[in-house]
């Protein structure tokens, strides 16, 4: 189970392979499989340890979840009209919604920020700044400028801090715009 749930996307997103499957067609194919896995009620076995059952973990939905934003974040690149953009962006903020449901019961565990840090992203894919920095401020470490030299940023603050400045400056001019028309 958890081979497959790496194997599924990385075919699609690894710009490596010889698999040069980064089209549209690929990536629904990619997220009609991760909506089946999601659903799909397993019990799996790490070194011949019960772990669990998929429908009942709670990791295991968010990661598949995860997955399918990253998926939808990708089909946006893709959309070739409106509808298919706008269809795209429905079904990726549905997702949204079902994994920021559980993100509060997630807050002990390692994959917590790069759960978050996933909203975040397809907020910005989705020109929802706002939203995206309110979601990445939580990742950014309160820092003054001196301390950022001495510290050394974890992987999601580091990458939540970039994307959250750039979300700040896109609402910043979209506002200006607005002013000026």
């Amino acid at each position: 189970m958890l081979t497959s749930r790496s194997g599924t996307l990385q075919q699609c997103f690894d710009n490596h392979s010889d698999l040069n499957q980064h089209n549209m067609i690929a990536f629904q194919k990619v997220a009609s499989q991760c909506e089946i896995m999601l659903q799909e009620d397993r019990r799996y076995f790490i070194f011949g340890v019960f772990k669990t059952d998929t429908r009942t973990d709670d990791h295991c939905q968010a990661i598949w979840l995860k997955q399918l934003i990253r998926c939808y974040k990708h089909m946006l690149k893709f959309s070739q009209n409106e509808t298919e953009k706008k269809e795209v962006i429905t079904k990726g903020k549905e997702c949204v919604a079902r994994l920021q449901e559980s993100l509060p019961s997630m807050e002990d565990r390692t994959c917590f920020q790069g759960l978050q840090f996933s909203v975040g992203e397809f907020c910005e894919c989705i020109e929802d700044y706002a939203e995206a920095a309110k979601i990445l401020d939580t990742l950014c470490p309160n820092l003054k400028e001196q301390d950022l030299i001495k510290e050394k940023l974890k992987k999601y603050e580091k990458k939540a801090s970039i994307l959250f400045i750039k979300c700040i400056c896109q609402s910043n001019d979209i506002d200006r715009a607005k002013k000026t028309v």
